[in-house]
């Protein structure tokens, strides 16, 4: 239930530590990744490790997380591709998608955010400015962090937002494995 719950936050806000990724260029997944998503039309590629599985939701949404029944299945490394007002979709910038995310998490009555910060993806020749956060809230009587990041394509169309969820108290455990997934996040023309 905890795992359907963070979830379902994190699709519905999409829906309706902090490293600049700039120090990632070239970097990759250090933990031994042998599986890699890569499916026609998401635009990217990204390692995950041998024993977690992913899930697709509506649209353009992938969910990673550790096997079912283990501490893992809570903690999740999901990517949704949100179409900005420029491609047809409700956002017009990097900057709107915070907004609703902080809108969204305010529900929760005690969500706290860190600052908002700039970053910069830049691995084989693309660069794409974007923004990062974390947030820390409630849900289902259950304490959630998630570090948020959110990057533009360069036409301007397309808005990729990258997060990683977990209960709190085991939102460390898993952080490495987040940050391995991320170094190998890899946009394709």
């Amino acid at each position: 239930m905890k795992r359907k719950a963070a979830l379902s936050l994190a699709v519905t806000v999409l829906i309706c530590f902090l490293t600049p990724l700039s120090g990632m260029a070239g970097q990759s997944g250090g933990l031994g990744f042998a599986k890699k998503f890569q499916e026609p039309g998401y635009g990217y590629f990204m390692e995950y490790p041998l024993d977690w599985v992913y899930e697709t939701q509506t649209g353009k949404t992938i969910i990673f997380s550790g096997p079912s029944g283990t501490k893992a299945w809570y903690s999740t490394v999901s990517i949704q591709n949100v179409l900005t007002t420029k491609g047809g979709g409700k956002y017009a910038d990097v900057d709107a998608l915070v907004a609703e995310f902080k809108s969204q998490l305010n529900k929760s009555g005690d969500a706290r955010f860190s600052s908002v910060e700039a970053v910069t993806y830049h691995k084989n020749n693309i660069t794409l400015p974007g923004k990062q956060f974390i947030a820390e809230y409630t849900k289902d009587k259950e304490r959630f962090k998630q570090w948020l990041i959110i990057l533009s394509r360069s036409n301007g169309n397309i808005l990729h937002a990258w997060f990683y969820t977990s209960p709190i108290g085991q939102y460390d455990e898993f952080l490495g494995i987040a940050k391995s997934m991320l170094e190998s996040w890899t946009y394709l023309e």
